[in-house]
This record gives C-alpha cells, structure tokens and sequence, in this order.
C-alpha cells in the first residue's frame, strides 16, 4: 500500500521548524547542507556594502533582509525561496514596517550567493521564479569565479568580474568594488 503525501503551502511551511537550510519547492520542503565559512564571509561582505549605501546615499529607504528572506514565488503548487541578501523598496513594504512570517512581500533586489553544493540548473530555475514574480533585479555573486551576475528581465545578464566596479539601477548611487566581497577567500 502506498501513501500518498500532501504538499505543503506557503502558509503551513512558515509554521514549522527547521534545523537547517530550507526552501518549499513546488510544495515540497528541501533541505540543502549548511553553507561554510566562505558563503558567510562573502554574504557579509555584501551586507556590508549595501550597509554603506543604504546609511548614506540610500538615506534608510525601504529595508535590507539576510539569512534567507522568504520569498514567495510560485503559487500552487507553493515555492517561498529563501534569497541570502534582498532589498525592499519602501514602496513595496506596506505601512513602512516589516511583520514576521510575511513572505509575501515582492523584493526590489535579490542577491543569491552561490556556495559550493549549488548547481546551475537549480540557481537559474531560481533566477527565473524571482524576476516571474515581479523582482527586479538578481545577482549572483560567484566567489569561485570571483565575479557578479546581475540579472533582469529585459536585459540579458552582465558580468561584473573582480576588477570593475558594480552599480545597480535599483540602487541609486550604489558602486562597489567587486573584489571587496572575494577579500579574504
């Protein structure tokens, strides 16, 4: 006798408890191993950048979210992906504040750093499911290649490598030195 398993909605996943990375997929809950040291230092490194902008030029509009932001993509069968780093607009945050468990919420920017058990297959299914949801913008920030990836949906993808500098129309005023997020790795 076999059984038959329920998939699981957006609004069930958020309820439950987790003791590792999780995304819900197409209604099921997908577990992924612990990113390393390598993955947090360049995801900091990035927070740290967006920090600088969003305390200066970007004068505090709208909110920066880490550690795997829900983010709801697909409905039915349900996806919420959890992005490394996104930036919320302030237009696209209601009444101005976050509430917990709000995965609803569109980001302006999403920023996915890759670590060493992703596939390209899997990371361009999750590009293609955040900019079908109305994200505008998408890096994917590559320590092994030592480059950034920004995505958009109506523009193909540009390569920052290691030596330029990177801007983003979502971010007024913000420029980088791609290497400073490789520093150290």
């Amino acid at each position: 006798m076999s059984t038959v398993q329920s998939l699981v909605t957006a609004e069930e996943f958020v309820r439950m408890s987790f003791d590792t990375p999780v995304e819900l997929v197409e209604g099921e809950v997908v577990t992924a191993p612990p990113p390393d040291h390598v993955h947090g230092n360049v995801c900091f490194r990035v927070i740290s950048a967006l920090s600088r902008w969003y305390f200066g030029i970007g004068s505090q509009s709208g909110q920066i979210s880490t550690n795997d932001g829900g983010v709801l993509t697909r409905r039915d069968p349900d996806t919420v992906r959890g992005a490394d780093v996104s930036y919320l607009g302030a237009d696209r945050i209601p009444g101005g504040k976050l509430r917990r468990r709000q995965f609803d919420l569109v980001p302006t920017l999403c920023i996915e750093v890759l670590s060493e058990f992703d596939r390209w297959r899997d990371v361009h299914r999750k590009i293609d499911e955040y900019l079908e949801r109305g994200v505008n913008e998408v890096w994917i920030v590559d320590s092994k290649n030592r480059h950034v990836q920004v995505f958009r949906s109506d523009d193909p993808p540009v390569t920052f490598p290691e030596g330029s500098e990177l801007t983003s129309d979502q971010l007024p005023g913000f420029s980088c030195p791609v290497a400073e997020f490789f520093t150290g790795v």
